[in-house]
């Protein structure tokens, strides 16, 4: 511990000051700030407050001093709803309010926490669970014991607290005490405000009234913490700014994240929400300016008129507005693709979404055109930027009329603004007649590149040439439909250039990182060359990001990551 007349000092110092701030009740005299609904309009930095029950007083007294104290946008949300990775991006400054200590927040909140340079007011419980690395870095030691011999915040009035929720100590440096706790008699202290860096910590729950003693400890804490603020928030964009902004994207880079349903995630949202969290924000630091996401139907067989929603395998729209909503924070533009899989167990070898042809194709229309049409409603209520119609229906595209259809009830019947698509199979343009109905066609473009294993760059770079060469000659014969590689990726493994289009192009599913590096490089070079390409999509993003030895599609965390970023990069 340190000396208690040291201790006393800073009390006699630092409570002069709070004084003088706090007089005449910081809370009578809000500064004006814009309406929640304005958010482009809002210059002030935005504070996320974290509590276990937002709707404690102490949890709405805490948001309604910041904001009438500082010139912020505080905002609260339970602790069961922080989004990892996320609102550490996209958040000015944090602070946790703990109020329960049967209730600590994620772990993933912790660590999102100790890894932030932004500024961080930390009240009370859970402080003792921050990594080691934080402590380090603070100067701070949190132990996890209640210590109920210290009850005043000065030695001038003796207010009486319920206790130093927390006892702690300070190495030399670099923490700073603002304020001390003492006991009854003045022969021991802890301390009860402390700055360090960017974290502040007050070691008890503060009573949020200005005329109570030991309400100056608090205000001391706070205006520590929130004097860091330097950094403006960029505002969000409304809809139709965003949406203008999609539109004049002259090459639309992006990246897939595949929708993986968890049966252990919450009824309410169906994902691992961490995981697509932390995906999202890998997608964020490659550079994209997109993120394709699908929405997936299924039906019994090639044959069969009925695609519907699988329990197992479908996003809900609940489910995709909150991922939509997560993407937007982050400053991504969204795309949705709606798809038709096979059930497995109707499947037979070798049959994919590419050979449906209905038994009853009036019926699979009608049904496939109520799906079509709720998507694009639900696509233009959460503000996506772009909604891809179907994808790889090869048998399916010859019925143009049904095609043309569907695209002018989409627009004229549903009034959604956003890029309509279609995502053809690399082998299935000719029957593409009425691509002209489109604002692009987008293409799977999984073309066979070489013949064997570990082919050279100069192999993969011919190969490409002459894909380009029948790319060119499309164009020539639609002219104003833009194309895009709109999904392209390549595994871990020997013949992926062969087979682009498999999770397994061979049956030794050993490790290749030069294979997909190499078939990342050749790809790089032909959209250099070629200005007319209108973006490329990256089959990239799975749950297997960053997972050493993983021998699927994620480039993340292999040689490949580079080549990537830099074609997220390749036109902006």
């Amino acid at each position: 511990m340190v000396h208690i007349w040291s201790g006393i000092w800073n009390v006699i110092r630092v409570f002069g000051l709070a004084l003088f701030l706090v007089s005449g009740s910081v809370l009578a005299d809000p500064i004006e700030q814009p309406d929640d609904g304005d958010a482009a309009a809002n210059p002030f930095p935005h504070i996320l407050v974290i509590a276990p029950d937002p709707s404690s007083d102490h949890a709405k007294a805490l948001v309604h001093y910041l904001n009438a104290r500082f010139p912020l946008k505080a905002t609260l949300v339970p602790q069961t709803e922080y989004r990892s990775h996320i609102d550490a991006w996209v958040h000015d400054g944090f602070v946790y309010l703990g109020e329960n200590y049967f209730l600590p927040p994620s772990a993933a909140f912790f660590q999102d926490m100790a890894q932030t340079e932004k500024p961080l007011l930390w009240i009370n419980y859970h402080a003792w669970n921050l990594s080691e690395d934080m402590k380090k870095k603070t100067g701070l030691t949190v132990f996890d014991q209640r210590d109920l011999q210290f009850g005043t915040v000065n030695f001038h009035a003796l207010a009486p607290l319920e206790g130093a929720d927390v006892s702690a100590t300070m190495a030399e440096y670099p923490a700073q005490v603002l304020y001390w706790i003492f006991n009854a008699d003045l022969t021991a202290s802890t301390p009860g405000a402390v700055i360090s860096g960017n974290l502040s910590y007050l070691s008890y729950l503060p009573v949020l009234d200005p005329d109570h003693p030991s309400f100056p400890a608090f205000h001391a804490a706070a205006d520590a913490a929130m004097s860091q603020l330097t950094r403006l928030r960029p505002q969000p964009l409304d809809d139709a700014t965003r949406l203008s902004a999609a539109k004049a994207d002259a090459f639309r880079s992006g990246i897939h994240l595949p929708f993986i349903l968890d049966p252990d995630a919450d009824a309410t949202v169906t994902y691992d929400a961490e995981d697509f969290h932390r995906r999202l924000m890998n997608i964020k630091m490659s550079g994209a300016e997109w993120v394709n996401l699908t929405q997936t139907y299924f039906q019994n067989g090639v044959a069969a008129s009925n695609p519907a929603a699988h329990a197992a395998g479908t996003a809900t729209n609940a489910a995709l507005r909150n991922i939509v909503d997560d993407a937007h924070a982050l400053g991504l533009f969204v795309r949705l693709s709606i798809i038709v899989n096979l059930n497995e167990a109707s499947r037979r070898p070798d049959d994919w979404r590419g050979y449906i042809r209905p038994a009853n194709p009036d019926k699979w229309w009608a049904t496939y055109r109520r799906i079509v049409l709720d998507a694009a409603r639900f696509s233009q209520t959460v503000g996506i930027e772009s909604l891809v119609i179907g994808a790889e229906l090869n048998r399916m595209q010859v019925d143009e009329p049904q095609w043309r259809a569907l695209v002018s009830d989409v627009r004229s019947q549903v009034g959604y603004k956003g890029l309509l698509g279609y995502q053809v199979n690399f082998d299935s343009f000719d029957s593409m007649t009425w691509a002209d109905a489109l604002d692009f066609l987008s293409v799977a473009a999984y073309w066979p590149l070489a013949k064997t294993a570990d082919p050279s760059l100069e192999t993969l770079k011919a190969a490409w040439e002459k894909v380009g060469k029948m790319l060119s000659d499309w164009s020539q014969a639609h002219p104003g439909v833009p194309l895009e590689l709109g999904e392209i990726g390549y595994t871990s493994q020997p013949y992926a250039a062969v087979f682009p289009f498999s999770w397994k192009p061979n049956r030794s599913q050993n490790l290749s990182l030069t294979e997909q590096f190499n078939a990342y490089l050749a790809l790089e070079e032909f959209l250099r060359a070629r200005n007319d390409i209108a973006g490329v999509g990256i089959f990239a993003s799975t749950q297997y990001d960053r997972v050493p030895g993983d021998i699927g599609y994620s480039p993340f965390g292999k040689p490949a990551e580079q080549v990537v970023k830099r074609l997220m990069d390749l036109r902006q």
